[in-house]
């Protein structure tokens, strides 16, 4: 039997409803299922991941346990294991369009160069943009989120090789090195391959036909935590690529002022508010000016958020 053309590879940790679903998807493919193999590495899991992964699939599905490690080792253990020439590194909580694979397969024949990889899009499950705050997420311009416009998508520019749905070649991964597993945190991890990968003429293009979506309720309070992971992780970036610091905006977020007690006090106000915005009719000229006011307050509270994480990481690791 032949190889496989592409290796999908899934790390998880505790996510068994959400990874099902990821993988329900995946039998949805347009392309031939002998043309590609999915790979879960579960990072440690106590929940019914096990079990989820038993179930019985119309795919080609391996899958790997690991004691609890991070995200990065799980993909790089999972890269280990392929068997095709191809890595498509897609989220447990990324839903792939029935087209993604074979979208895939046909950028990367179409840019057969070992240094190409390919960006696939990612957008919101629309089931999931009744809640202000994931609609705010989802707005095209937010810089809390993946963006997909503004840019040339045969020289996509550096800072967007989300590690959540992408392909390069492996021999590129391998010579290169994959996944820094210094980074134990879901942020910044995919940018600071990139930054290596740049480094040895590495170009990634975009294929819009990759559409995936991504299901993840945050709420507001979650979504802070997240990107007070975010901070902590651009510290670790700048330790690795100095550079960085431009495109993360550390510096900013260092001299930032803020206050941990008014901050959670931030926090607890706009979940507040987002309640009772809910309240009113979403085609209300009050909703709308109500949503309004509070896009611009999540967009400053969430770079406060980032500012702590990027202090306490900086004052420890960096001092």
């Amino acid at each position: 039997m032949p190889a496989p053309e592409i290796s999908i590879i899934i790390p998880t940790r505790n996510r068994a409803a959400i990874l099902r679903r990821c993988l329900r998807a995946l039998e949805k493919q347009m392309a031939p299922h002998d043309r590609f193999e999915v790979i879960v590495v579960d990072d440690g899991s106590d929940d019914e991941t096990p079990h989820v992964l038993r179930e019985p699939y119309n795919l080609s599905l391996r899958f790997l346990s690991l004691h609890h490690q991070c995200a990065n080792a799980a993909r790089n253990r999972g890269a280990a294991l392929a068997q095709s020439e191809l890595l498509l590194f897609l989220g447990d909580d990324t839903l792939a369009a029935p087209e993604v694979v074979e979208a895939h397969l046909e950028a990367h024949a179409a840019r057969s160069h070992v240094s190409v990889g390919v960006l696939g899009r990612i957008t919101w499950l629309p089931s999931l943009l009744h809640q202000p705050f994931l609609r705010f997420l989802a707005e095209p311009d937010c810089a809390h989120q993946s963006s997909f416009t503004g840019f040339d998508p045969e020289n996509v520019p550096v800072g967007r090789l989300y590690g959540s749905h992408h392909s390069v070649k492996r021999c590129f991964f391998e010579q290169h090195g994959g996944f820094d597993e210094y980074f134990t945190m879901p942020a910044f991890d995919d940018i600071e391959m990139e930054f290596r990968y740049r480094k040895s003429g590495f170009r990634l293009v975009y294929e819009a036909r990759a559409q995936a979506f991504h299901d993840h309720p945050y709420t507001f309070t979650s979504y802070c935590e997240r990107t007070r992971m975010v901070g902590r992780m651009s510290v670790r970036l700048y330790q690795k690529h100095p550079k960085s610091a431009t495109l993360t905006g550390l510096w900013e977020r260092l001299r930032m002022p803020v206050d941990e007690a008014e901050f959670q006090k931030k926090i607890a106000r706009l979940e507040e508010a987002e309640v009772q915005l809910k309240r009113l009719p979403e085609d209300s000229e009050e909703f709308q000016i109500g949503y309004n006011e509070l896009c611009k307050e999540w967009t400053q509270a969430l770079l406060e958020a980032q500012s702590l994480g990027a202090r306490e990481t900086f004052q420890k690791e960096t001092t």
